[in-house]
């Protein structure tokens, strides 16, 4: 086969060349077995870590013109080799195990929402919330917001977190590290009327802050809705916010406090590629990149220019505990790991950010239960890979033109979809999730459940953290599409695009 097959079957999705061959790094993962699909073995030496490993292995193979014996690559994969733009990206993706990741999480979080209905609050927030920003260019100060809501956790005595405690008059709203952040909440005021009663504002704050760092060109930071609002008694003391004045002891007492590590301290501190100070709010005046509405690593070169120069340009700053992270040997090297690698940095900053802000969240929802439990199967059973197979096949019989197929669990009627030559084995799957789906009836949609199924399988296996949400509508049995919208293990790139 070759590329015609690839992009055909691909194309019709709405997918790009590059998240063809970012979703084909799936096979990073798992093993084909003759009497499901006529081929047999593994892409990798290690069927269950999820890496960059197949790409290096496909341009072996490739070059070599044969796999080693038990292993193999599809026509369908080498195919991949035989179409230059396709081959440049395997070469991305080989060398750099952190563009993959990123790339890979944002295509098959695209990939499990193909169906999916955009009618809820959620998507109705995400749109009010990128209409403000796109009018105000208001994204580093709803960002703080975020920040500052969340950044009052104590992991130990579990008070403080993202409660949207500064929407009372009294307590945290009159912190000095808080000031100006009135004019966030103006700004939000707005939206917060429009979801009332179906969205936290808690929530929106949270959502604000996400869809402020995607607006700027930063992260897809993985987000879900859960956080309550806080009463005003719940208000902590102040102080517990990072002082501009603070040292390298200073930080790691305020981040520890939160449960942070030395590296995640070093990524949220890249927040300070967007924004600047104001001298009537903290006493400091200034920006700390050249574009305060361009979120990348750009906060980590000028970090390292300052320290080196001893002071910064005109117009910009460095605070003292920016400079801290240059005076600590630990901090210091990340921020040179920052400094070389957007990718690098992106990735850990949405790790870390939304772990930010999940702090005080409660985890007794359908969710939390779904994924502890699913992250016990998949440690009894070692099934990641077919878990992710039976997601990427619900999903990827989505038709952009005419809106048919998706994500929407199909399969588990036992006529149309589940006798797809192409589907072949996945009952097995569909089984090992039943006992789930039982405890899950009700609250969480099987389709939901098949598709955070894949997103803890690539998680559990060393893959990148996949946004996702939940909203995904279950099938009738009428609703299932003819057979042959799935790759062809023989298939060339023309038709997987």
């Amino acid at each position: 086969g070759d590329a015609v097959h690839l992009r055909e079957i691909f194309g019709r999705m709405g997918c790009t060349d590059k998240e063809i061959v970012a979703l084909s790094g799936a096979h990073s993962v798992g093993r084909c077995r003759k009497e499901r699909s006529g081929y047999d073995g593994a892409w990798t030496d290690d069927p269950q870590k999820f890496d960059n490993s197949y790409f290096k292995k496909l341009i072996e193979v490739h070059q070599a013109g044969k796999a080693a014996e038990g292993q193999l690559m599809l026509p369908s994969d080498l195919a991949l080799m035989d179409d230059p733009v396709f081959a440049a990206q395997v070469r991305i993706y080989a060398e750099s195990e952190e563009t993959f990741s990123a790339d890979f999480a944002a295509a098959f979080s695209k990939l499990q929402e193909f169906g999916m209905e955009t009618t809820g609050v959620q998507d109705l927030a995400r749109k009010l919330l990128k209409e403000l920003l796109a009018e105000k260019k208001c994204g580093p100060i709803l960002i703080r917001l975020s920040w500052h809501d969340a950044g009052t956790w104590n992991a130990s005595d579990k008070t403080g977190g993202a409660h949207a405690c500064m929407r009372h008059q009294t307590g945290e709203a009159g912190f000095a590290a808080n000031n100006g952040l009135d004019i966030a909440r103006g700004l939000l005021q707005p939206i917060c009327d429009q979801v009332k009663g179906k969205m936290t504002v808690a929530d929106l704050w949270s959502l604000a802050a996400v869809v402020a760092v995607e607006s700027m060109g930063g992260p897809v930071v993985p987000w879900r809705p859960g956080r309550r609002d806080a009463e005003p008694g719940e208000a902590v003391a102040e102080g517990r916010h990072p002082k501009a004045e603070g040292d390298a002891v200073h930080l790691r007492e305020i981040f520890g406090r939160m449960g942070c590590t030395d590296k995640e301290i070093v990524a949220l501190s890249g927040a300070h590629s967007v924004g600047r100070c104001r001298k009537e709010r903290s006493g400091y005046d200034g920006a700390w990149t050249d574009d305060p509405q361009k979120f990348d690593n750009s906060y980590f070169k000028k970090l390292i220019e300052v320290h080196q120069a001893g002071k910064a340009a005109e117009g910009q700053l460095m605070l003292p505990s920016d400079l801290a992270l240059m005076d600590d040997p630990v901090f210091a090297a990340q921020v040179r790991i920052y400094a070389e690698s957007e990718e690098t940095f992106s990735a850990d900053f949405a790790a870390a950010f939304s772990k930010l802000q999940e702090f005080g969240m409660e985890t007794t929802g359908v969710q939390d239960l779904a994924r502890k439990l699913l992250k016990e199967l998949l440690a009894e059973k070692k099934c990641g890979p077919i878990l992710i197979r039976l997601s990427w096949h619900d999903a990827g019989t989505w038709n952009a033109s005419d809106k048919t197929g998706g994500a929407h669990a199909c399969m588990r009627h036992q006529t149309g979809e589940a006798g797809f030559a192409a589907n072949n084995g996945l009952d097995i799957a569909r089984g090992l999730l039943q006992p789930i789906c039982d405890q899950v009836k009700g609250k969480m949609t099987v389709a939901d459940l098949w598709s955070l199924a894949a997103v803890v399988a690539v998680e559990s296996m060393g893959g990148p953290v996949v946004p996702w949400r939940p909203g995904r509508r279950d099938a009738e049995p009428g609703e299932a599409v003819a057979e042959g919208r799935h790759p062809k293990a023989e298939g060339d790139a023309v038709h997987l695009r």
